[in-house]
């Protein structure tokens, strides 16, 4: 039995309560043994309704509210309302234009929280991944945002864009003392903020 949000129904909070069956397979050769009801407006491991996700994502971004105050309204954590409207904007908004001169940087999002989830308490990392088009050549520009503060999650950002975004790419922005640093993790440079070439596989 799990408990599930959804959209509220003329003006009142909606709770739905899932009595989900675990469906056993006979055969012998399946590598899983058994498997747990799934539908598409509920993914897996999901407590928000696929309605009440979207919606959440559209309220913050038509009405240009803050995260913290659709949150509170539908009776959710800010960290599911702002991951809602990173999931609308990543599907609506249109791939990044390719740039020579990669800005990255991190930003302090808010303080440290910690989620209940079913598995247990789980830090929710404070910190967001911001790359920018830093071409002297032309207007800056951001170009996307990743959560977290790792050179992992610069990898996996640029994993996700097309080959032609990758290879335009020749000098990475960023800052030498940053824990986002990909490539050479060398030596920091002197100085305040560097150009560094990026270095060959730095993109798996």
């Amino acid at each position: 039995m799990c408990r599930i949000k959804d959209l509220p129904a003329s003006g009142r909070a909606v709770e739905l309560w899932w009595r989900k069956r675990r469906l056993v397979c006979t055969e012998q050769r399946c590598p899983r043994g058994s498997l747990v009801e799934r539908c598409d407006q509920v993914p897996f491991r999901s407590r928000l309704t696929g309605r009440l996700r979207k919606h959440l994502g559209t309220s913050i971004a038509r009405s240009n509210r803050a995260v913290s105050d659709v949150a509170i309204e539908y009776d959710v954590a800010w960290a599911t309302a702002h991951k809602a409207l990173v999931g609308l904007a990543a599907a609506l908004l249109p791939q990044p234009s390719p740039t020579t001169v990669l800005g990255i940087d991190e930003t302090r999002a808010r303080s440290v929280r910690w989620l209940l989830e079913p598995a247990g308490w789980r830090r929710c990392d404070p910190w967001l991944t911001s790359f920018v088009d830093a071409d002297p050549t032309r207007p800056g520009c951001l170009l996307g945002l990743a959560p977290g503060r790792s050179g992992g999650c610069v990898k996996a950002w640029l994993g996700e864009q097309t080959d032609a975004f990758r290879d335009a790419v020749e000098v990475v922005v960023i800052d030498p003392l940053s824990p986002l640093r990909i490539g050479d993790p060398g030596r920091p440079a002197a100085g305040a903020d560097r150009g560094r070439p990026l270095a060959p596989g730095a993109v798996g």
